[in-house]
Order: structure tokens, then sequence, then C-alpha cells
């Protein structure tokens, strides 16, 4: 199994860091609790493209203002934005299609 070369390698600010490899594939680490979100080039580009939409939500939610913005970007990715916490949530969820409920 031959290992991938970086392309390129962004810092994000405190622990987290992006990573982006030769065949486009993208990866989000945040070194402290070592979690990693992988993304195929279909997802980061939906994601790449609500960007604006994330930014406006946060806006709202740094000047006080109550919003709550939820996307699927693709598989079982969703990124998302709540006045409650202030941070953009990168998650996988799984649903169970017979309960039709989610988990986290």
């Amino acid at each position: 199994m031959s290992l991938l070369n970086l392309v390129l390698s962004l810092d994000l600010g405190g622990t987290s860091r992006l990573q982006l490899r030769e065949n486009n594939e993208v990866f989000v680490k945040d070194l402290a609790p070592k979690k990693c979100a992988f993304f195929m080039p279909p997802c980061w580009k939906h994601f790449v493209g609500v960007i604006a939409n994330i930014e406006e939500h946060v806006q709202l939610s740094s000047v006080g203002k109550t919003t709550k913005y939820m996307q699927h970007i693709g598989g079982t990715w969703y990124v998302s934005v709540d006045s409650k916490f202030p941070t953009v949530d990168i998650r996988r969820w799984y649903e169970d299609s017979k309960a039709g409920s989610s988990l986290k």
C-alpha cells in the first residue's frame, strides 16, 4: 500500500488542521481529541459551496441572534451552526432506516 502525498496542509487555528492529498481527498483533523473528518471531492465541493451560508449564521450567532442552521453536505456528513454553541459543527450521522432516529 502506497501513501499518498500531501498537496496542501493548513493550520486552522488551535489544534485543527486541514490536509489535501494528491487524489483530492480532504481531511480536517483536530489533533487534541484525535478526531478527523474525511471528505471525498464532491462532499468537499458542496461544503465549500455553503461557506457563505455558514458565515451568515455564525455572524447572527456572534451578535446574540438566535439561529439554527443545518445542511447535508454529502454522504453521511452534515454541517450545523446553532446559536446555543459558539462553533461550526461538522458531523457524521447514521440514520436507522427502521426507526428514523439519528445516532451520534
